[in-house]
């Protein structure tokens, strides 16, 4: 397995690095709650989290723009989208929640190796239970929490 893994945009302009291994590597869940139900149009988000200071721009470092909101976020925290000026993808998330601070969050989906969805950040954990579809059942082997543990 490689050290490292890349992140790419949907039209290929900006792409990170992140280590794979190490403490560099934190939590890795899918989220239910309703910010990532309106961010990513969809009823949940995979994602993995990474040290800040551990995500490295290969390319692209000046077309990254960024959104911060904090109404609606149900922590009441800030948070921060980087994201392609080019396209709108996604490239990682940072928050001032306390719990989450120094952690870039990414979302599994951007992963150029997708085999590390199924390895090394295959989720743990399910988030924000309590805003899951009930026609959609938990994913078997993961830890379920209501809210963030």
């Amino acid at each position: 397995m490689a050290d490292s893994a890349t992140q790419t945009c949907f039209c290929g302009d900006v792409s990170v690095r992140v280590p794979t291994s190490g403490d560099a590597v934190g939590f890795r869940f899918i989220c239910h709650c309703n910010d990532c139900h309106r961010f990513t149009a969809s009823l949940m988000a995979c994602n993995y989290c990474i040290k800040d200071e551990n995500v490295e721009f290969v390319k692209g470092k000046d077309l990254v723009s960024t959104y911060t909101k904090k109404e609606e976020i149900e922590s009441g925290y800030a948070m921060t989208n980087h994201f392609c000026k080019q396209c709108g993808s996604l490239i990682f998330r940072r928050a001032e929640n306390p719990a989450l601070k120094g952690w870039s969050i990414l979302r599994c989906g951007g992963l150029d190796d997708v085999k590390l969805r199924d390895t090394v950040f295959k989720p743990t954990m399910e988030l924000f239970t309590k805003y899951r579809e009930d026609w959609l059942p938990q994913v078997p082997g993961l830890d379920q929490h209501e809210a963030m543990p």
